[in-house]
């Protein structure tokens, strides 16, 4: 029995309704067959997926942590469906504020650790210096103070202070490998761009027909896999690095609306749907791929 007689009728989903058709986008011709990008040992990847109409979404691998700490391993690739050098550039520099916003985050949540901390050991020597001024503590009320609010200082300056800075050397490192990134046409990327024209610009009465052309389930992406467009490691990489910009989190109780997680990721509704159809196949494959034989 094939893939495909393996799904359910019902798993052809129409959408119809889903959602309102965006402007049209110019069609990406369809590139010659090539070999897929392997997930192997290597720089950090950037995927700058195709969203609205002449935009880009560009999506990190791993965490910005994780990220930054395989630049050592080689120079960062950019992963695409564009050509030409002048697109290039542009796709290069939307991954490299991509980057920059996640790594810009670490700095900041650092910086208000480390502020917040020796803000509340201040307090601590201040309240000592008070109490000893005004309402006449014992000294040894007032030294014992004095010393877990240095102490507290000592500790969250060694600690949070060090993270400011290892995060902001990381930034500088990060930002000057994007200038020599590679952009790499990706084959996948290249079939979502088409994949995703065609959901926007088929009849609502055509949608949902074609479910391998529209990559609607997993049976769709599976034959990504079968064609060579693309290998199970890299549909699933790419799914995760969705779901975590996307902030998807299927195991979570708190249900929240996929308009507002698109909005919040600087996506259009139309994609944000296309995007979540992929995080579910990728999610399904990679499970199959774990269950005994």
């Amino acid at each position: 029995m094939t893939n495909r007689e393996r799904q359910p009728d019902h798993e052809r989903r129409n959408h119809d309704d889903d959602h309102t058709r965006d402007s049209e986008a110019p069609l990406v011709p369809e590139a010659p067959a090539a070999a897929p990008i392997r997930a192997a040992p290597g720089g950090p990847r950037v995927w700058v997926l195709p969203a609205a109409a002449g935009e880009w979404w560009p999506v990190i691998e791993e965490d910005a942590a994780a990220w930054a700490d395989a630049l050592p391993a080689g120079t960062p690739l950019v992963l695409s469906a564009a050509s030409g050098e002048d697109v290039a550039k542009k796709v290069r520099q939307r991954g490299h504020r991509c980057v920059m916003r996640a790594l810009d985050r670490r700095v900041r949540q650092s910086l208000v650790a480390l502020v917040s901390r020796a803000l509340l050991a201040a307090a601590w020597m201040l309240a000592a210096l008070l109490g000893l001024l005004l309402a006449g503590w014992p000294n040894e009320y007032v030294l014992l103070l004095l010393i877990l609010g240095g102490a507290f200082l000592a500790y969250s300056v060694v600690r949070h202070g060090r993270a400011v800075v290892r995060w902001h050397n990381r930034r500088v490192d990060a930002s000057h490998a994007l200038t020599r990134a590679t952009v790499v046409p990706s084959p996948l990327v290249e079939r979502l761009a088409r994949a995703l024209h065609l959901r926007r610009t088929l009849p609502s009465s055509e949608r949902g027909k074609s479910p391998d052309d529209e990559l609607l389930d997993a049976s769709a992406h599976r034959k990504l896999i079968k064609d060579g467009v693309t290998t199970e490691a890299d549909l699933s990489a790419l799914g995760k690095a969705i779901a975590a910009a996307l902030k998807l989190d299927p195991s979570s109780r708190r249900t929240q609306r996929l308009s507002d997680l698109a909005r919040k990721a600087g996506l259009d509704m139309e994609s944000a749907i296309f995007y979540r159809d992929l995080v579910s196949a990728a999610a399904e494959i990679e499970l199959e791929q774990e269950l005994p034989e």
